[in-house]
Parts: C-alpha cells; sequence; structure tokens
C-alpha cells in the first residue's frame, strides 16, 4: 500500500540521574519501518521511514535512539530495554568485537551500517555515563514496552492512511499510551 505521511514525533523534557528505556520497532518489511523508544520518565520517540530494513535492524536502531537520548539529555546511568533476542545478539556481538558484527555487510539481518552507528552512540554515550542493555520479555505485561510496542505499531499503521484523517487520531493515542503508564514511571 502507499505511504500517505510518516508520523515522527517526540517529547523530550527528562532530565536526571538515572533513567529506564523501553525499545521497540515495526516494519512491513516492503517498504516502511517505525521505531519508538519510551523512557520511565515519559519521555518517548516515534520515527517512522521508508525502509526494506527488516524488524530486528530496526530494533537495534532503536537502541541507537534511546542511547543519543540518554547522551543528549546528560544522564549517568541508562538501562535500556529490548524483546528483540536478534538485536540483543547484535549488540553482544558488536561489544564483544565479534567477526560477524565487523567483516560482513549484513550480519544476520542487521545492516553494517546499523551495527556503526549503534556502536558509535555506545562510545559516546559510555564516555560519560553507564549505559546496560538487556532483555524484556515483549507481551509480558511491561508498561514501558507494551507502551513502546504499541506506539511504534500506531505509527506504521497510521501512514497507510492520509495525514489530514489520521494525524490528529494517532496523536491522541499516542497521549492515551503514555497516560496509561503508572505514575512512577511517567515522571
Amino acid at each position: 500500500p502507499p505511504t500517505h505521511w510518516l508520523p515522527n514525533r517526540s517529547r523530550f523534557a527528562g532530565r536526571g540521574q538515572q533513567v529506564r528505556i523501553a525499545t521497540d520497532a515495526s516494519s512491513d518489511t516492503l517498504s516502511k519501518g517505525a521505531m519508538c523508544f519510551v523512557a520511565s520518565n515519559g519521555d518517548y520517540q516515534l520515527r517512522t521511514r521508508m525502509t526494506k530494513a527488516g524488524t530486528d535492524e530496526l530494533e537495534l536502531e532503536t537502541i541507537t535512539l534511546a542511547l543519543k537520548y540518554a547522551l543528549k539529555n546528560g544522564f549517568e546511568r541508562v538501562i535500556i530495554e529490548s524483546d528483540s533476542v536478534a538485536a540483543l545478539e547484535a549488540v553482544d556481538n558488536i561489544l564483544a568485537g565479534g567477526r560477524g558484527a565487523k567483516s560482513r555487510r549484513t550480519w544476520r539481518g542487521v545492516s553494517s551500517g546499523a551495527r556503526s552507528r549503534f556502536q558509535q552512540a555506545w562510545r559516546d554515550f559510555n564516555k560519560q555515563g553507564k549505559a546496560t542493555i538487556g532483555r524484556v520479555l515483549g507481551h509480558a505485561g511491561d508498561p514501558l514496552n507494551h507502551a513502546a510496542d504499541r506506539i511504534a505499531y500506531l505509527g506504521l499503521r497510521a501512514s497507510n492512511f492520509p495525514e489530514k484523517e489520521s494525524r490528529a487520531t494517532a496523536w491522541k493515542e499516542i497521549d492515551n499510551i503514555l497516560r496509561q503508564l503508572p505514575g512512577k514511571l511517567a515522571r
């Protein structure tokens, strides 16, 4: 289906010592993808773009966005959680200096460009603070993961309709998703 518009939205208000961030992505693997992270302080970022990249690569790109957000906002500690086993395997391989992460154009469906952007963001953040990246079970009730999943999917679906028809509804739904976060997470 044709892409009518690509919703991109973010809210960056938080600063602090530590932040927990859930990441997720959604892709139609034909023409577009959506990436979203939601932070424990209520900040979030949704990015959609024209791409043939699969969900695994977009999941790694979302982790990269989260690291850049944490750096820009001066956090000393960031805990990033993903439900993507493939993205986490790519992270482990990159951080271990694995041959596969450097020597091939793609490694398990993740491009060398995505791996390089992650590696740079990792280095940049770790000059300022300490980052931990781990797994959260998807669709298991974690409120941040659930919010990131819903917003990424919403962004992907919204692009199937004309902007005039879907923009207000998409933004309203994102606000509703974020309002459902437990109070201590959204502060």
